[in-house]
């Protein structure tokens, strides 16, 4: 059996050499200079890491012990070790996928997922700005995707570290050069690739999905190559200052006419 607190600390680690070796970069090789007081930003964008942070613990727990109490599902005993962990870390990562696309095609989710994308400036600190009741619900959606295909803890364990990373490298205000762009493309999502997600025409926002591969987008037919976007972030929200943690979390619950549909 997998001790979950060892796996937690494993995952912090993770996450804080992941911030840390981002932040190196993004000072070292930026691709784009900030418009926003970075301070302004940094100051939501860890409080709401804080606060989901609790979130999370709580999702890894409950997922650790339904699936700790439950057998092996018959249709993984032809599979050995190896290509069940192949196949469990497609099938969550193919999940999330249409998780993702569902926060920004179904109105009432798209009111929570706006808090993702109302950042005005993207860096590794967006990866952490999420509202609560997205972090409660697709740890939800994650928890029965789990109980329902028998997915084993250590598959959704490390799939969960791994889509950290990604997350990072995909918000991070990182540079890349030109052969590394047009080969990691080809099979993941680039930071140039997943800013033009955070665009705000809906036409723009609304392709790029993908979290740990690409080719969900491209076999589903939203993706698309960067392009120039002069603007991110949520037509509504485009003042800084006003986008304190208390507007953030209020905000699924205001009155809008921002819908990505």
């Amino acid at each position: 059996m997998i001790d979950l607190n060892e796996a937690q600390l494993y995952r912090t680690l993770g996450f804080v050499l992941g911030l840390a070796a981002l932040l190196l970069w993004e000072w070292r090789a930026p691709r784009h200079h900030a418009q926003v007081r970075w301070q302004t930003r940094w100051r939501v964008n860890l409080s709401l890491l804080l606060m989901n942070a609790l979130a999370s613990s709580l999702v890894c727990w409950l997922c650790w012990w339904f699936r700790s109490s439950l057998v092996d599902a018959l249709w993984w005993q032809p599979f050995n070790a190896a290509s069940r962990l192949l196949i469990e870390l497609l099938i969550l990562d193919a999940a999330i996928y249409w998780q993702h696309r569902a926060m920004h095609e179904i109105p009432w989710l798209w009111r929570f997922h706006q808090v993702h994308h109302s950042d005005l400036h993207l860096d590794v600190t967006s990866a952490s700005r999420f509202h609560l009741g997205e972090v409660l619900s697709s740890g939800g959606f994650k928890l029965a995707v789990v109980l329902a295909l028998g997915i084993s803890l250590e598959a959704l364990i490390l799939f969960e570290a791994l889509v950290l990373l990604a997350a990072q490298f995909q918000h991070a205000n990182v540079k890349l050069s030109d052969g590394a762009e047009q080969i990691l493309r080809r099979l993941v999502m680039t930071p140039l690739l997943h800013y033009a997600h955070h665009a705000q025409a809906v036409e723009r926002r609304n392709t790029n999905y993908g979290s740990l591969l690409a080719c969900w987008d491209r076999w589903f037919a939203t993706w698309r190559a960067a392009e120039a976007v002069e603007t991110i972030g949520v037509p509504e929200y485009q003042q800084a200052e006003r986008l304190n943690v208390f507007t953030l979390l209020w905000m699924p619950f205001r009155r809008s006419t921002d819908f990505s549909l």
